[in-house]
Order: C-alpha cells, then structure tokens, then sequence
C-alpha cells in the first residue's frame, strides 16, 4: 500500500511510497521485454550463425561464458551501427577488422563448425544478452575499457 517492492538481481527490498516518483507510467513490462523493444531487430540466417559461432571461438574460445557472449554482442552491435555495414557476415568479413578472418583461423573453424558452447554464446547475443553495452570493439590483453576475461571491451 505505502511499499513498492523493488526487486533488483537475486534481491529484493522495499522502498517507502513517498519516495518513490513513476512518471508516465502506462503499464509495467519486464525488463527483457522493454530491452528487445530497444533493439534493432537483427535478422540472422543458419550460415550468420555458423559465422557468429566460429568468430566467437575464434576471438573468445578460451574465455569463460561471458567474454564468449562480450564477442557476440560487440559484432552485433556493430550490425546496429551506421558505422558498420548491416549485416552479422559483412561485419566479420569487413576488410581489418577480425584477425582470424585475415589469417585463415576463421574459415578453418568455419568449415569443421565451431565448438558447442560457442554457438551457445552466440545464440544468447542474438537473444539480447549483453555484457558490454554499446561497445564496438575490443582487445586482448592490456587496454582500455570493461575488462571481461582477457579482453577489454570499448
């Protein structure tokens, strides 16, 4: 009646009503769903996955499952960007960017099909986990930006 409930990661607590300012408000979604209507939808065929998967293994395959997802989502939002050309295989075929692309590593990978969890971090970017915001790139070892594992993400 006078408590909002707030619940925020694996807790929750109340806050008293007077403190509490809801502007606009027409209707509660979740959090998800309020993210995917953020989201530029991102079409991707069976062969964009295959390449999602293999550059994932390729850039992340010795990370843990959150800098495999970081990698995922970093060439998605580069599809979301007008700096980029708009699509998950010219992203990761444009000509610099991916160094296993330029050394082979990539179509090697490619055409065996890439490993099981990384196809699994690549269906959870297109499914809008994020760990990295709007980063366009990253690095491994020393830089700039949020580290996640070995790579720093900016």
């Amino acid at each position: 009646d006078e408590w909002y409930k707030i619940d925020y990661e694996k807790g929750s607590g109340y806050v008293a009503a007077k403190y509490v300012t809801i502007d606009g408000l027409q209707g509660a979604i979740t959090l998800k769903a309020y993210q995917k209507s953020q989201e530029k939808e991102i079409g991707c065929s069976s062969g964009e996955l295959d390449m999602l998967a293999a550059i994932i293994e390729c850039e992340a395959g010795g990370e843990k499952r959150v800098g495999k997802v970081a990698v995922g989502a970093v060439v998605l939002n580069r599809v979301k960007s007008k700096k980029f050309p708009g699509t998950i295989a010219k992203v990761i075929k444009q000509k610099g960017q991916f160094s296993p692309v330029r050394s082979g590593k990539f179509s090697r990978v490619l055409a065996r099909g890439a490993r099981k969890d990384c196809y699994e971090a690549a269906r959870a970017a297109l499914n809008g986990e994020n760990p990295v915001g709007n980063a366009l790139f990253f690095s491994a070892g020393r830089g700039r930006g949020r580290q996640i594992g070995n790579q720093h993400f900016y």
